[in-house]
């Protein structure tokens, strides 16, 4: 019998329908005061797409944040090619999701700063091409991005290298 009312197995994002959701952290005193009449903020790790839903009976602690990462990431190493309005250079992917990536690169990018990104997980996966990415944070010797505008082909491979089979990850390695 459905009664309207949402549980976590049951939760399912409202533009994808895909159940790949987690909870969001509240923003601003409306979301607060919404979490009084067990309606939270959740967000789909498939589209991004973040939405509210009542899940009855269910009390989240305050104290505990939910993770910030929204993205499984796999760790990885492959090359990355970066290209930038005041340069060019060469990096090493040290691990990937479908919204963004960490490079090691020696290029001085600063933060804010938008990217076009050629990602080769391995030579026997054809490369990723990111239309627009933005570093979001720099530290000496490597560059986190977050993937902006990625064609529905080129996520598509984003999915499929991040949320193979563990036993085949351990196979193609580089």
């Amino acid at each position: 019998m459905d009664d309207g009312v949402n549980t976590m197995a049951t939760l399912s994002c409202p533009r994808c329908r895909g159940t790949a959701v987690q909870r969001a952290t509240r923003h601003g005193t409306l979301e607060r005061a919404l979490s009084a009449l067990y309606i939270y903020p959740f967000r789909c790790r498939d589209c991004l797409r973040r939405f509210r839903r009542l899940v009855w009976g269910v009390r989240y602690r305050s104290g505990l944040r939910p993770e910030r990462r929204v993205h499984e990431r796999l760790r990885i190493r492959g090359q990355a090619y970066l290209q930038w309005a005041g340069g060019q250079a060469v990096g090493t992917m040290r691990n990937v999701s479908v919204a963004g990536a960490a490079i090691e690169t020696e290029a001085a990018i600063p933060t804010g700063t938008s990217l076009t990104l050629v990602l080769r997980p391995a030579s026997h996966i054809e490369a990723i091409t990111i239309g627009e990415a933005i570093a979001r944070s720099v530290r000496a010797g490597r560059l986190g991005v977050q993937f902006r505008h990625v064609e529905e082909r080129e996520r598509a491979g984003l999915q499929r290298l991040v949320y193979r089979p563990p036993r085949a990850r351990r196979r193609h390695r580089v």
